[in-house]
């Protein structure tokens, strides 16, 4: 038990690692949420790094999933039941943070221009992309919500 206990401290510790890459030091550097033209410049040049972001968030999702696996298996003794409750909870939290991941990237094809979305200017394509990042910023509200409960 005590071997599980840490691995799941040391997925929690990933967890924040790959979370504070993926918001702080890619989003935070490469989106500015009022200006959709410096963002789009900033991800078209940065391109490799706003992918690392995106896998970033998805690395920090698996270690989630491990984290929710391994507390059900330490706490499920306690209160059975209740961690069944927790654990769905949690789960869906990082369903809905794993959807809202795609808002993430979806601003890179939407700035590559492929050939079906040349009948948006250059300037609707820039706000359509930004769009999608501020929609990752609302799933993750959301995710919010069945995360707090959770921890009920």
């Amino acid at each position: 038990m005590v071997r599980l206990a840490r691995l799941a401290g040391f997925l929690y510790l990933m967890i924040i690692l790959f979370g504070l890459i993926a918001q702080v030091f890619v989003r935070d550097r490469l989106v500015d949420y009022e200006n959709a033209a410096i963002t789009a410049t900033n991800i078209v040049n940065s391109e490799s790094w706003y992918r690392f972001g995106f896998v970033s968030e998805l690395i920090m999702l698996l270690c989630d999933v491990g984290v929710t696996a391994l507390l059900f298996i330490l706490l499920k003794q306690t209160s059975k039941n209740l961690t069944i409750v927790t654990a769905l909870f949690r789960f869906a939290s990082i369903i809905i943070l794993a959807v809202t991941a795609l808002s993430h990237y979806a601003a890179l094809p939407i700035l590559a221009g492929p050939e079906y979305l040349q009948v948006f200017s250059e300037e609707q394509l820039e706000a359509l992309a930004l769009f999608s990042i501020k929609l990752h910023g609302v799933g993750y509200n959301i995710s919010l919500l069945f995360f707090g409960i959770h921890l009920i």
